[in-house]
């Protein structure tokens, strides 16, 4: 969530520079991910993360030492489907963040221009406070999101969460549980799938809360 949040204020104040040319082509870019089936990118970067499949070609690039099991090894198999997750959804806090710091008045940067104000304290002293409750909401978003990922673990890996639980996230232990029964008895526990969702909305709760509370303003 950090990683997403933090590249997509990033990305947006890049966008948002009207000096920056090809606005536009890069907004695409970023944002295409997001249009694509998560079954098929997961697919995809299951092949390109595969040493099989991806072995031959990154030998003849000079890249031999990126030749290894990334979704195999317990190590990095969680990094990889979080990174994988985050390049397929970056696109969606980055364009909210452009409208939010589109929506701020020009008045306010002109004024800080003609004091001197450098563009980092711009940023840091008046842009950031003032999509302080975008903030909010989009972190929010990406939270929740996250916290119940299940679909893009299925696709790269599987829902038992490969290799060995590495990347058992809440949603595929709900679903392994409570919908298709663990293995090897493959019964359905309803009773502990409840359980499971009970636990998440109060841990979703603890988050969202005090998120609200610190990021939107009081009338």
């Amino acid at each position: 969530m950090g990683i997403q949040n933090c590249l997509g204020i990033f990305f947006a104040t890049l966008l948002t520079n009207k000096t920056m040319k090809g606005r536009v082509i890069y907004q695409t870019i970023i944002f295409i991910p997001v249009t694509l089936a998560v079954l098929v990118t997961g697919y995809l970067w299951k092949l390109l993360l595969n040493p099989i499949w991806s072995g031959p070609f990154l030998e003849k690039l000079g890249f031999g030492f990126l030749i290894r099991p990334w979704l195999g090894d317990k190590a990095t198999a969680l990094v990889c489907v979080s990174l994988v997750s985050c390049w397929q959804w970056i696109g969606i806090p980055t364009m909210m963040f452009v409208a939010a710091l589109r929506n701020i008045s020009d008045d306010f940067i002109e004024a800080a221009n003609i004091e001197g104000v450098s563009g980092a304290r711009i940023f840091w002293r008046i842009k950031l406070p003032l999509i302080k409750p975008a903030v909010g909401m989009i972190a929010i978003l990406t939270f929740v999101s996250n916290f119940n990922a299940f679909d893009v673990v299925s696709a790269t890996e599987n829902v038992n969460g490969a290799p060995n639980y590495a990347t058992d996230l809440i949603g595929t232990l709900f679903y392994r549980v409570g919908i298709a029964g663990q293995h090897p008895v493959g019964i359905p526990d309803p009773g502990m799938g409840a359980a499971i969702a009970a636990i998440t909305f109060f841990v979703l709760c603890l988050g969202v809360i005090p998120t609200l509370r610190a990021t939107q303003g009081r009338d």
